[in-house]
């Protein structure tokens, strides 16, 4: 993110930048004085040399200020500095001496060196400048005046302060250039952020008004199926009608809970932090067999195989591993293949100190080519059965996500699906 200066050519000018610019007219400043002094030095102008000796001293604890992060203070210190100083200077050897033409690249470069942010100063520092310029004009005002001042020496430094001026206005040209340029790139780049930003904003807000109509539908089929099974129980006498009515009100039921379990599971991925603790994958996945044992009939009809090699201490968020493990084999025990004589889930689980690699292997129904790269996505199913929220695969790929881990997915419709998952030790 750009950070922004409350001064500068800009709003895009960085506060570093400001820093550095502000260093370099000071610098420029007092290799101009130097040079533009030295009919003064040569001629032995005494009064002018103790102003420029001075100015110069003042030049440097601006300078030093300016290092040290004061920036407002020495940019406002350094511009009223110099405008006084061109003053002093101009009343010693008067209008000749062209001095005053150095008023044109301070004004140009006032914007560079005071506080945008208060306009009283900035205009403060536009407004005296010209209240100087007026009184030189107007009166013959002078602190400190010199005479017996020949006109070829007023010549001289004439010329030398004609070639300063020019210098300082192309340096501040040249300085304009560039932050102009550099400006623009950066309002590119705002605006390529923005564009990010509202392309991201649209896709999360597709995404909400789809979640928000699935929860509701998801939410309200099971009750309603529910609701209906009560209706009819209420009118039934033979105890067989009753207790299939109670079976298909607990399927409902089940399928409620899963769905609100997935939402709870979503919640809590974006929430909760990520845990680094003792992970025993044999351990975990037992549990996530037991839990998933009493849904349904499809848990007797599998038969569910597990392979674990554990070779040393892994570390790793147990709670959303077990949330990624109950999706994968509720997903597998939803979708078994009815029509095959024996059903199979393969879990092989190889850890170690680096990772741990994760396979689910099922002969279920398998899912179309044309549909394995949307298995993962929000409220997406790939079967007509009704039994699954849509939830389940795009949590799980989110999770493995979060925990910098792979999802891989490989199916053939009608022989079965593999899920491969990669995750680093977290030690």
């Amino acid at each position: 993110m750009i950070a922004k200066s409350d001064v500068g050519l800009t709003q895009l000018t960085t506060l570093k930048e400001r820093q550095e610019l502000l260093a370099t007219l000071m610098r420029l400043s007092a290799f101009l004085i130097l040079i533009t002094s030295i009919p003064d030095f040569y001629f032995l102008i005494w009064e002018s040399i103790v102003v420029i000796i001075l100015t110069l001293c003042s030049i440097g604890v601006c300078y030093y200020f300016n290092h040290r992060g004061y920036i407002a203070v020495s940019g406002n210190i350094f511009a009223f500095l110099i405008s006084t100083i061109l003053f002093v200077q101009s009343s010693q050897l008067g209008f000749d001496s062209l001095i005053f033409l150095f008023y044109i690249p301070l004004i140009i470069g006032i914007p560079f060196v005071v506080n945008y942010k208060s306009k009283y100063i900035y205009y403060l520092h536009i407004v005296h400048p010209i209240v100087f310029i007026a009184i030189l004009f107007a009166t013959d005002f002078s602190l400190l005046k010199i005479e017996n001042y020949n006109p070829r020496e007023i010549a001289l430094v004439a010329e030398f302060n004609i070639i300063g001026v020019l210098l300082f206005c192309h340096y501040m040209l040249y300085i304009i250039i560039q932050y102009t340029r550099r400006s623009e790139k950066k309002f590119e780049v705002i605006a390529e952020d923005l564009n990010k930003q509202n392309i991201e904003l649209k896709k999360i807000n597709d995404e909400l008004d789809r979640f928000v109509y699935s929860v509701s539908h998801d939410l309200r089929a099971p009750l309603a199926s529910s609701l209906g099974l009560i209706e009819l129980s209420k009118e039934e006498k033979k105890i067989e009608k009753l207790l299939y009515y109670n079976s298909l009100k607990g399927k409902s039921l089940r399928r409620l809970d899963d769905y609100v379990t997935s939402l709870i599971d979503f919640s809590r991925n974006y929430r909760v932090d990520l845990l680094k603790e003792e992970i025993d994958f044999r351990m975990l996945v037992q549990q996530c067999i037991e839990l998933n044992k009493p849904y349904g009939d499809e848990a007797k009809n599998v038969n569910i195989t597990v392979d674990v090699n554990q070779q040393g201490l892994f570390l790793g968020d147990s709670l959303r591993m077990r949330i990624v493990f109950n999706n994968l084999l509720s997903n597998a025990l939803k979708y078994y293949d009815e029509e095959k004589e024996w059903s199979v889930l393969k879990i092989k689980i190889m850890a170690d100190e680096t990772h741990v690699v994760i396979k689910f292997i099922d002969n279920g129904i398998g899912i179309d080519a044309a549909f394995v790269n949307n298995v993962f996505d929000m409220f997406y199913r790939a079967s007509e059965r009704p039994k699954g929220s849509g939830l389940g695969l795009y949590i799980t790929k989110e999770i493995v996500g979060k925990l910098n881990g792979t999802i891989a997915l490989e199916s053939v419709l009608g022989e079965g699906t593999s899920f491969t998952i990669d995750i680093p030790n977290q030690k």
